[in-house]
């Protein structure tokens, strides 16, 4: 626990059971590939927890993984990273704060410009990745146009990170797992736009 009225840098990685914030809790963002890994990690009565902020945004890797230890916090349950504030039993108690700022992106996701097939190392996007502010390195999602249905049936969404970008074509690793439809598919006659979103 981070006592209230304390303010801890996170200037290395730290591997936690659990972790409470009611004073603040401070990213250090001229640091690369920090990792913040507990059951759960909650700001509570004016806790802050702060990775980077809108003037200087955290644009270093960095990574908070929620572990499935058997950490549980009162309220909030298992595997959560937030806040909790009772503030329906006492409006008068401080509220906990939690802000994440990262790189700014103009564009977080885009769709496949065409269709993806089974072992692909590189995908065609709608948009320029370069200056939609993504970078090598950076780790996406590419959703499924195979049915996904309640339950995960079927769910074959696949995460890559990005070897290389060259206007709309990205490199991945590793290679699209299944074919993935993008662009204009011809359904019973009729051309539909259908395509996966990446992000």
């Amino acid at each position: 626990t981070i006592p209230a009225g304390a303010t801890y840098l996170l200037d290395s990685s730290l591997d936690v059971r659990s972790l409470t914030v009611k004073g603040t809790l401070r990213w250090d963002t001229s640091k690369d590939s920090l990792r913040l890994s507990a059951g759960f990690v909650v700001a509570e009565e004016g806790g802050r927890i702060e990775i980077g902020t809108a003037d200087a945004p955290m644009e270093r890797e960095a990574t908070v993984y929620i572990r499935r230890n058997g950490a549980q916090h009162a309220y909030n349950g298992e595997r959560v990273f937030g806040g909790y504030s009772p503030f329906a039993q006492d409006p008068a108690l401080p509220t906990p704060t939690v802000e994440v700022h990262g790189r700014k992106l103009a564009r977080t996701w885009s769709l496949l410009a065409a269709t993806a097939q089974a072992g692909a190392q590189s995908i065609l996007l709608d948009h320029d990745a370069a200056a939609m502010g993504w970078r090598a390195g950076d780790r996406i999602g590419v959703a499924s146009t195979s049915g996904q249905y309640p339950g995960g049936g079927n769910n074959r969404a696949s995460t890559h990170t990005i070897t290389s970008l060259s206007g709309r074509t990205v490199g991945i690793s590793p290679p699209l797992p299944h074919k993935t439809a993008g662009g204009v598919q011809t359904v019973e006659g009729f051309e539909v736009r259908m395509a996966a979103e990446v992000a």
